[in-house]
């Protein structure tokens, strides 16, 4: 499947397609503490915590060595972690870290799902501040952050009526940060083409 031009535009005037979703957080994490930088914190191997749409802790996953750990796996849960980047914003702010994590849980059938998620430190005590959400089951879903300007870019599977093995299309959207976190630029849908 390849990426045909936009077929259609829009601005964060309207909302967002339900594949991506954006959750603002205050959530302190009980452990690690008496941190000095957002760097010592080693992501591989902590208990991440992801959220639902209201903001409550939907799920707490251990990771080792990037992975959830075996031992914690229900039926075909698997979860991995991605990139983590670290950055400042334009506002001259404490260091934050912009962590990637793969979500995939097959029964029936199986889903995959990206979490973006938003830590900084207050006080020596780590804290998720934001949830970037989107679905991943579409040829060429993916995200990418450039540190230097703290723009994030998602391309996720549209939410639309198209059966689950063939999407149509995908919602690119464009986030720029702020001191309040990551806000829509704009979203652009893809439409996916069929190869023969």
């Amino acid at each position: 499947m390849l990426l045909d031009a936009s077929t259609e535009s829009q601005t964060d005037r309207r909302p967002l397609a339900p594949s991506v979703r954006v959750t603002s957080l205050a959530y302190k994490y009980a452990e690690p503490r008496a941190l000095r930088s957002i760097r010592d914190v080693d992501f591989r191997n902590l208990r991440v915590v992801v959220f639902d749409a209201e903001g409550k802790p939907a799920g707490r996953f251990p990771l080792r060595n990037g992975l959830l750990e075996r031992s914690t796996v229900v039926g075909g849960e698997d979860l991995d972690l991605g990139d983590v980047y670290y950055f400042k914003g334009a506002h001259n702010e404490n260091e934050k870290a912009l962590v990637e994590l793969s979500w995939l849980s097959c029964g029936g059938s199986c889903s995959q799902s990206g979490y973006l998620l938003v830590f900084e430190l207050r006080r020596g005590e780590l804290f998720a501040i934001q949830q970037i959400t989107y679905d991943l089951q579409a040829p060429g879903a993916l995200d990418r952050f450039f540190p230097q300007s703290a723009v994030l870019t998602v391309l996720g599977r549209t939410a639309d009526d198209s059966p689950h093995c063939c999407p149509k299309s995908l919602d690119e959207v464009t986030f720029d940060w702020t001191r309040n976190g990551f806000q829509v630029r704009s979203v652009q849908r893809l439409l996916l083409l069929k190869s023969d």
